[in-house]
């Protein structure tokens, strides 16, 4: 039995038709207008004219919703699929740490010590002691403020009559 997460059917993609349907798979996977229509011909869909791709997928096209409705699907089908598959390595890629404890650069033997140190303990927190006063905090940046205002000069310039 295969680990892999299966694709969901997207509802709205149900009553489009091949060539939106390939349309909306293709722009997904970043091809621009004219290979789209490339690949359509080659796929012998019937191809609409370049003008009509984009308006499909224009920010209140025609697919624009179904557009994002799979792309929001295949994000997180790829995503679940590539946790899988590195989840079955974890173990090598702990090993191929370990194993660069013992680099003879010393550079990469501390990053290796860094990198499990910080994934079995965490990492090292700073702590850093302020103090807030509420009042006079905000009193000196409302003076901040008012000083910055009175340097800054303002010019006036004219309107041109465009007449």
């Amino acid at each position: 039995m295969s680990d892999l997460v299966k694709r969901k059917d997207i509802k709205s993609l149900e009553f489009l038709d091949g060539v939106k349907k390939r349309a909306i798979e293709l722009r997904y996977r970043g091809y621009s207008y004219p290979r789209m229509m490339e690949v359509l011909k080659d796929e012998n869909y019937e191809v609409p004219p370049i003008e009509t791709l984009y308006s499909w997928f224009h920010k209140e096209g025609y697919l624009i919703k179904e557009y994002e409705a799979y792309k929001l699907t295949e994000n997180e089908f790829r995503k679940e699929e590539a946790h899988l598959v590195f989840k079955r390595h974890v173990a090598d890629a702990a090993k191929t740490l370990v194993k660069k404890l013992g680099s003879r650069n010393e550079r990469v033997a501390i990053e290796a010590a860094k990198e499990i140190l910080n994934r079995e303990l965490g990492k090292p927190t700073e702590n850093i002691k302020t103090e807030f006063t509420g009042k006079i905090a905000f009193l000196d940046l409302m003076k901040e403020v008012e000083n910055e205002r009175r340097e800054t000069k303002i010019i006036d310039v004219p309107e041109e009559d465009t007449e």
